[in-house]
């Protein structure tokens, strides 16, 4: 029986066998598309988290948001006699050094939560989003609708 070239597949008998064979390529790539689906998984779990936690306030006055959650981080009017009112939480994470002269710098970004809150101060919508302004230097019209 010949054996093949995997790369291109033709007759290799007067080659080693590639140790990288066919068989364990395909176990390779197996191996990363499952990793890859669980961290999608993973993520697409977390967002459906944070949609359920977020949607729970819709209807809801905005007296009974701050009493808990806090004072809000930044507010502004909507424009049409409502507010936006935002919750930013700092996240940083530390430089990496991968080696041979490749290194992650350290990165700061803020969570943003917004929550639309409408003239008789009931939370109507919401958004989520990842910004590298602190919610001093924020600008909530540009959220308006």
């Amino acid at each position: 029986m010949k054996r093949t070239n995997c790369a291109v597949l033709a007759p290799c008998e007067d080659k080693p066998y590639n140790r990288l064979s066919v068989p364990s390529t395909c176990l390779l790539t197996t191996i990363l598309v499952m990793l890859s689906l669980a961290l999608s998984v993973n993520s697409f779990a977390g967002k459906k988290k944070l949609h359920k936690k977020m949607d729970a306030w819709l209807g809801h006055s905005k007296h009974e948001l701050i009493m808990a959650w806090g004072m809000p981080s930044a507010q502004s009017d909507d424009g049409n006699n409502g507010q936006i009112i935002a919750y930013a939480y700092a996240h940083h994470s530390d430089g990496v050094n991968w080696g041979y002269g490749n290194y992650t710098a350290p990165q700061s970004w803020y969570n943003y939560r917004i929550f639309y809150v409408n003239a008789e101060g009931k939370i109507y919508s919401w958004r989520s989003e990842r910004k590298n302004i602190p919610p001093q230097q924020v600008d909530l019209r540009i959220y308006r609708y």
